[in-house]
């Protein structure tokens, strides 16, 4: 689905036996000068719990200095051998200038395994930069790249959980600082179990270092941990950087001490820390800074102080959500630009808006400015003062409500958007504690937390691609609305609301794949609104519901029934047209159904007449004047001409396999949407459909021009990058990796072909329960690799491979007898069969099945003319 519908030596001490008993004894008792395999042992240069690390030499095939770890001697339990092989798997995902690099794996003649990595001759990162007196941009350039290794880790789904400047060594490379990350010893698996799973073991012992742990995970066992973790360990790591010292002392103290002072304790700013340290213990480089020009210091203190504090905040949802988050902010800090982690002040955010936006909302962030003033002041009033909380409420709600949508239609306001809601609910939120159940109040907080989950994540809106934040801020609306409660008994208007969240809550599901979710919540939201009710406005909200559904029902491969309610949408919503009815959305609304409708007659093998539908919509859209800046219409018109061109020759999906027509729309929605990005550099969502535009173009002409293909889906995966949201980032990281494989073959790059291919696969494991969605989508990846197989010239196996498919294909197809996208693809894995083949008869029968796998389905003009395509090519 495209998304225009729609990222050193063992530390652990103290492991003990495991309760599973022993395995076989192995260990490294291997003396200085000892031979393993290829490797001649020199020096042991770190132990660790389980495991020693030797500086060797590498004779052959290529002559270095490499760094050999093995488990140690008597360490006989498959605890930790299982996490030995945890680490060298773990490693072995990765592939970043960053981190340490694995070479080689194997066994000793003993039994001990071992793996061999990049020998890494360097010092922490503290005392590097102390030693070399880095200035404190140098120190924030070089943690930058280490963010950058952490946040790869991520993204192959490792947390570190060890994160420490002795586990963070610099080296240099060219007479420049080069940072790397080792030891990945305890690290965790996010989306496969490497190692069974344990922070903590029979004696009691953490894995991990204390004094860098998150309180999550050393308060609850390591249990309920996440990329965030890591987030926080690398903020003590930069406040060490700037401060010089660790941002709460831990050390020396019982364990239910450090645990309280860690859940307790809220660290200084850093920039008091430097100012008021002792010059007979502080580091030569923090008296250093104290020297520093004091304009320079004050101009600097304020936004790292919050970026450091925000990395280390003691909640999850209020920490930077990723480490490229937090690199990204340190960035903008470094080019003078508004940084996310400064206190969500309304004042603040207007600022930064106004110097870059002076000519037209000067005056609307002054009036942010004014009411943000006016409501702190009022808030304290409130708590003395019963009288005055209805003028409170009033001023909140001016400045949520109607600021708000002031704002909005501006160009690059997602960061003032996201500065007011967020700071209206914060303030809404401590009302909600002086109001207890006050009716009025719990619908305005419930509102605001809605609002909140638009601008973090709200498909096909300018937003913060914040998706996990989103879903958090929606269901905290539909927890305010059970308060009331809401049912299908109350009055319209509180129906209507709780059936909006739960639209939003729906979308937002759909979006980043969970067609399960979104299902459910957009069926509780129709059964909330009824189907006979007369209030215009409540059937307007139906008809969204409806066609909500309906893309999900198509996603799930339920197509004909996808169809029906996009049917009954789109003709309830012209019968409300006919009937008088005047909103400025029906338009819209209506083009919309029509549009949804056309996407899922595709599923149906009714192409021709989804680019029939296609084709008026694109005839009917506004134009995008390309000297204005590019608003609604532009954003409208770039997903129709995508849209269009998918029916041409989507590769993700049944088309008309015109790739010359497609093309062309493709291209014109990529010039579209890269004028979108430019708008706003805090807008997900543009950077999203960005991305995806530049992989739609490179699916059209990477058999012409593979070169070309090549770059634009390198391109796309650099856009996905920088996307906040990890949930978005993998649905795109999968997609173009499957699809770079494609130029990559016709370029003759077999060996990259074939790793991008395995990766992807990868990336896509499903088995038996997993979504039917997921499930074809892995065996359209699937579909590639008989095109590298023959291109390595095994077009035995390339055969047996296509057969494989046909198999697993028709057990979908009995699955989900209402999609047509099985009947398209056995089509294509027949006629791949009957090009590979060089026997008549098999050719032709090849032929033969396509052609009635078309004449099994209910006959459109599409289908018949592909069985007669089929058919002619049989009887040649």
């Amino acid at each position: 689905m495209s998304a225009d519908e729609r990222f050193s030596p063992d530390a652990a001490p103290g492991i003990g036996e495991s309760d599973q008993g022993p395995t076989k004894t192995v260990g490294s008792d291997e003396p200085a000068g000892a031979v393993i395999g290829r490797y001649h042992l020199l020096q042991k240069i770190g132990e660790g719990g389980m495991g020693e690390v030797w500086l060797a030499d590498q004779k052959e095939p290529v002559r270095r200095r490499v760094a050999l770890k093995l488990v140690k001697a008597g360490m006989n339990t498959r605890e930790v051998i299982a996490r030995f092989e945890s680490e060298r798997q773990a490693l072995a995902l990765m592939d970043h200038p960053t981190i340490a690099k694995v070479f080689d794996a194997g066994t000793t003649p003993q039994g001990a395994p071992y793996f061999v990595m990049e020998y890494v001759a360097g010092v922490p990162v503290t005392t590097y930069c102390d030693t070399h007196k880095f200035s404190t941009r140098e120190r924030l350039e070089l943690f930058m790249r280490v963010c950058e290794g952490v946040q790869h880790a991520h993204q192959k789904a490792i947390i570190h959980r060890d994160l420490k400047p002795s586990n963070i060594l610099v080296t240099e490379v060219d007479g420049k600082a080069a940072p790397k990350i080792i030891d990945f010893g305890v690290a965790k698996a996010l989306t496969q179990r490497l190692i069974p799973d344990t922070i903590f073991t029979r004696v009691g012992a953490m894995i991990g270092t204390p004094e860098y742990m998150s309180p999550e995970q050393a308060v609850s066992a390591g249990e309920d941990i996440d990329t965030r973790t890591d987030v926080y360990s690398l903020g003590i790591v930069l406040y060490e950087l700037l401060a010089g010292g660790p941002p709460i002392d831990l050390r020396g103290i019982a364990f239910s001490e450090f645990q309280r002072r860690l859940r307790e304790e809220e660290p200084r700013k850093p920039s008091t820390r430097i100012r008021t340290q002792d010059p007979a213990t502080s580091t030569e480089v923090a008296r250093k800074r104290q020297a520093e020009p004091l304009a320079l210091a004050r101009q600097m203190r304020g936004d790292l102080d919050s970026i450091a504090l925000k990395a280390l905040e003691k909640e999850r949802s209020r920490r930077y959500g990723s480490p490229g988050e937090l690199s990204a902010d340190i960035g903008r800090y470094l080019r003078h630009e508004a940084v996310t982690a400064v206190p969500p002040s309304a004042t603040y955010r207007a600022m930064k808006f106004v110097r870059r936006h002076r000519i037209g909302v000067a005056s609307t962030v002054a009036l942010a400015v004014t009411l943000i003033t006016g409501v702190a002041v009022s808030l304290h009033e409130a708590r003395v003062a019963d009288r005055r909380f209805n003028q409170v409420r009033e001023l909140a709600n001016t400045f949520l409500f109607q600021l708000y949508d002031q704002v909005t239609p501006l160009p690059g306001s997602t960061a003032v958007r996201a500065s007011i809601v967020e700071t209206a609910r914060k303030y809404l939120d401590g009302l909600s504690r002086e109001a207890g159940n006050d009716k009025g109040l719990i619908l305005e907080l419930a509102e605001a937390y809605q609002r909140l989950g638009d601008v973090q994540g709200r498909v096909g809106n300018a937003n913060l691609g914040q998706v996990e934040e989103a879903r958090r801020s929606y269901q905290q609306a539909l927890e305010l609305y059970s308060r009331l409660p809401v049912n299908a008994g109350s009055p319209p208007d509180l129906r209507r609301r709780l059936a909006s969240a739960l639209w939003s809550l729906g979308r937002l599901e759909y979006s980043v794949y969970r067609e399960d979710a979104a299902e459910l919540a957009t069926r509780r939201m129709l059964d909330l609104l009824g189907d006979r009710n007369p209030d215009p406005q409540t059937r307007m909200l139906r008809v969204r519901g409806e066609r909500s559904l309906g893309q999900i029902l198509t996603k799930q491969g339920r197509s004909a029934e996808a169809v029906s309610f996009l049917e009954s949408a789109h003709q309830s919503l012209l019968d409300l047209s006919s009937s008088g009815f005047r909103d400025p959305n029906l338009p819209n609304e209506i083009n919309n159904a029509k549009e949804n409708l056309a996407r899922a007659k595709v599923f149906t093998g009714d192409l021709d007449g989804a680019l029939s539908l296609f084709q008026d919509l694109l005839r009917s859209s506004e134009p995008c004047n390309e000297h204005d800046p590019p608003g609604s219409a532009c954003r409208t018109l770039a997903v129709r001409l995508s849209s269009t061109a998918d029916v041409y020759a989507a590769l993700d999906r049944p088309n008309l396999g015109e790739p010359e027509k497609a093309a062309p729309l493709y291209q014109q929605a990529l010039q579209i949407q890269e004028r979108l990005a430019a708008l706003d550099a805090r807008d997900r969502q543009a950077r999203f459909d960005l991305a995806a535009r530049c992989g739609k173009l490179g699916d059209t002409i990477w058999q012409s021009n593979p070169k070309r293909a090549l770059e634009l889906y390198e391109r796309a995966l650099a856009t996905a990058r920088d996307l906040t949201s990890k949930e978005q980032f993998e649905i795109l990281q999968g997609a173009y990796l499957i699809a770079i494989a494609r130029p990559l073959i016709r370029l003759g790059r077999l060996a990259d072909a074939r790793k991008a291919l395995t990766e992807s696969l990868h990336l896509a494991k499903v088995d038996a329960r997993s979504p039917y969605a997921d499930r074809m989508g892995e065996i359209l990846d699937r579909m590639i690799l008989p095109q590298l197989l023959l291109a390595e010239g095994k077009s035995s196996e390339a055969q047996q491979t296509l057969e494989q498919i046909i198999k697993d294909i028709q057990a979908l197809r009995s699955e989900k007898p209402a999609d047509f996208t099985p009947v398209f693809l056995l089509s294509d894995c027949y006629r791949q069969l009957a090009s590979i083949t060089k026997d008549p008869e098999q050719r032709r029968q090849a032929f033969m099945n396509s052609a009635a796998a078309w004449h099994a389905w209910p006959s459109t003009s599409f289908t018949v003319r592909e069985e007669q395509k089929d058919l002619m090519r049989a009887h040649r």
